[in-house]
């Protein structure tokens, strides 16, 4: 087994686990799973799809193990990468798409980066200064103005909302701490009238355990109502999404609950009550006018992305869980895809003792299935096969093919011309056609050699990396 600093040299390398094209009555949806096995990118925290079908996905990268720095990278339909950037500011908590047809990532302490489609840095609006802020989500409203909110970090937390201008100058920052003792948003949506309703947890009294409450806000920072649900103590909340009814559904550790339009709660109820531990990190409407959310559930053993498909009641419509083989992973966030399959960001832990970004594109019911070409044609391949990558010679990607006609544990290896392994992966694959997408930018131009060893089978090829 490799030792954990020959790990590390895996920069630049992107892992195309499984690609799938389904035939949909309609459309084709595209399904994959992927993580990035680089040293100090940890995790992705949002995505958000672009007008070209394509997706950009954020989160974190840990520079030397002591700063965090904005991780964005750009996928293609079919989950291939097109760019990556890191930008000099806070980890990334949430991107969305602006009304201007560009994108604005919020950083952790509230940093405000607008890019474009290419990764250009259009603007760059810093974070306030203060040392204790934790901001999880931004919005913008239909008259172009943003909205952060999270927590500010004290003796006592305070529930702390910010509005900038579309040009991200600050208008206001404020804390909601009136008559509670600790607290914080956890998200926020825009009401029907345009206005806002946030969700967040506070002390009624300095001794009483934490309880979920919503809030009412017109976009002057005015507060319309709120109210405290103190049934269910100790609540840790993560999200929430207006219905077409303009109730509330409200999602977090172990439980889903549903608010009416004033904050009074109409149903709670436990979500996977039988595992060891669950949690909802994102709700968002479908097209259809239903819901849906990811997360993740941990069984004793493993953590599982969770993918849930609910009505407006609550009722589950269908449910996935999806990961790699023996490896952890979480979805942190979900949305629906033009073609009506869903794109999940995320984390795992590929090598158990290091966290690796994930990213699931799964199609309308929630699957997302390990195909080739032989499953299309209902045909399994005949031999092991490692076939030519292409393009070669390439400049920075390019992609490695083979087919196992049995089930099996495959390691696929790189070396470099003096024979020093630079990546490698053991995964056990069912009988199929896969690929492998090798990104050599950080690598410099020469002869690299491909192995593919599968069940006693062994077999390697040149391929040269031409800058």
């Amino acid at each position: 087994m490799k030792s954990y600093k020959n790990r590390l040299k895996l920069a630049g390398l992107v892992v195309i686990l499984v690609l799938l094209f389904v035939s949909d009555f309609q459309s084709q949806t595209i399904t994959f799973q992927k993580t990035i096995l680089a040293p100090d990118i940890e995790y992705f925290t949002s995505v958000v799809q672009t007008p070209d079908e394509g997706y950009i996905a954020v989160g974190r990268k840990r520079e030397s193990g002591i700063r965090d720095d904005m991780y964005i990278v750009r996928y293609n339909k079919f989950g291939d990468t097109l760019w990556s950037k890191t930008v000099d500011v806070e980890l990334a908590e949430c991107i969305i798409k602006t009304l201007d047809n560009n994108y604005l990532i919020c950083g952790h302490e509230g940093s405000l980066v607008k890019i474009n489609q290419n990764g250009d840095v259009l603007q760059i609006s810093p974070f306030l200064g203060y040392d204790f802020l934790i901001i999880n989500t931004v919005l913008q409203t239909n008259n172009g103005d943003f909205f952060i909110c999270g927590t500010f970090r004290s003796n006592l937390d305070s529930p702390y909302l910010a509005k900038y201008d579309s040009g991200l100058n600050l208008i206001f920052d404020s804390l909601y701490n009136t008559n509670r003792f600790d607290g914080g948003f956890s998200g926020m949506t825009l009401t029907s009238d345009s206005n806002l309703v946030l969700v967040g947890y506070h002390k009624i009294l300095v001794n009483s355990p934490l309880n979920l409450f919503l809030t009412k806000i017109d976009l002057s920072g005015s507060v319309f109502w709120e109210n405290t649900f103190t049934q269910q103590p100790n609540l840790i909340t993560r999200t929430i999404a207006r219905t077409i009814g303009n109730n509330y559904l409200v999602g977090g550790y172990k439980f889903l609950s549903k608010f009416d339009s004033t904050g009074n709660n109409m149903w709670f109820q436990l979500i996977d009550s039988t595992y060891h531990s669950n949690e909802i990190w994102s709700i968002n409407p479908t097209l259809d006018n239903n819901f849906i959310m990811s997360g993740w559930l941990y069984n004793g053993v493993d953590a599982y992305a969770r993918i849930r498909k609910i009505d407006s009641n609550g009722s589950t419509l269908w449910v996935k869980s999806h990961g790699f083989h023996n490896q952890n992973c979480y979805g942190f966030d979900i949305k629906q895809a033009c073609d009506t399959g869903f794109i999940i960001a995320g984390m795992t832990d590929f090598f158990g003792d290091e966290a690796n970004p994930y990213i699931l594109k799964i199609d309308k019911e929630g699957n997302v299935d390990p195909i080739g070409i032989n499953i299309i044609s209902t045909n399994l391949p005949y031999s092991y096969k490692l076939f030519q990558n292409y393009p070669n010679p390439f400049n920075p990607n390019t992609n490695i093919s083979y087919e196992i006609p049995k089930d099996a544990e495959v390691i696929i290896k790189v070396y470099d011309l003096l024979g020093r392994e630079v990546f490698s992966i053991n995964e056990y694959k069912q009988a199929g056609s896969y690929e492998v997408q090798f990104d050599g930018t950080n690598f410099a131009s020469g002869m690299y050699f491909y192995k593919l060893e599968a069940d006693g089978f062994s077999d390697t090829k040149k391929m040269v990396l031409l800058k």
